[in-house]
């Protein structure tokens, strides 16, 4: 049996408290270093965040002047990081590399009916009521809108039929006779610029007066507008 004396147990007991404290400080040591490596990633990661921000900016910045989005490796600089922009069909990535952080965020472009405006108020009768005239479109954003499709449609169909569209000097539909609400495929009419375009024609076979009209302009990426009109009016 063991006998300790008053001098040893205290001993003994400031040795426990030592060894407690030799602990307790090496966990507060670790608690704090790896608080501070949280803090630096946590820091290298938010540069990183708002460097994709930028180039979320800068893409779609680019789509509204008609310019195209794509940065190639190594990318833009900035703020010390540097962002590239891809692009497939519609998908917009955009990755942000700050350190050795990196952010990826991805949204959808504008379509090609999003990125035309059209105009049907001027919309008139000619002709003895067999061509609608006067209707206008303007690519605002995109590099390229591309116009497909047509499909038109009037209230009262009976015979006619529209035979012939053409936008300023380009005839791009011309026979034969397309009911209402029949789909017509266009020689495509691409816009790159952002000038204005006449539909200078559009034409029938009989007299349309009185008729209300829904024009539906369908583009190259499939997406497409509709406008009810009465050209009457």
């Amino acid at each position: 049996m063991r006998i300790f004396s008053e001098k040893g147990i205290s001993a003994l007991a400031t040795i426990g408290v030592m060894m407690v404290l030799s602990v307790m400080g090496f966990a507060v040591v670790s608690l704090v270093t790896t608080s501070h490596t949280m803090n630096t990633e946590q820091l290298i990661y938010d540069r990183a965040f708002y460097v994709t921000q930028a180039g979320l900016e800068y893409a779609m910045r680019k789509i509204y002047e008609g310019v195209s989005p794509v940065v190639a490796s190594p990318g833009i600089s900035f703020t010390g990081g540097a962002f590239t922009v891809t692009r497939q069909d519609r998908l917009i990535t955009v990755t942000g590399n700050f350190g050795a952080s990196q952010v990826v965020h991805q949204v959808t472009s504008p379509s090609q009916a999003d990125c035309t405006e059209l105009d049907v108020g001027n919309a008139d009768l000619a002709s003895n009521g067999t061509r609608i005239q006067h209707i206008q479109m303007r690519k605002i954003c995109l590099e390229t809108s591309v116009l497909d499709k047509i499909r038109v449609s009037w209230t009262n169909p009976g015979s006619e039929g529209m035979t012939k569209v053409r936008i300023e000097n380009s005839t791009i539909y011309d026979q034969p006779p397309v009911p209402s609400d029949g789909l017509t495929e266009l020689s495509d009419y691409p816009m790159t610029g952002n000038n204005l375009h006449n539909f200078n024609e559009i034409n029938f076979t009989n007299d349309m007066e009185g008729k209300i009209f829904t024009v539906a302009f369908i583009f190259g990426d499939g997406s497409s507008e509709s406008y009810t009109f009465d050209p009457d009016d």
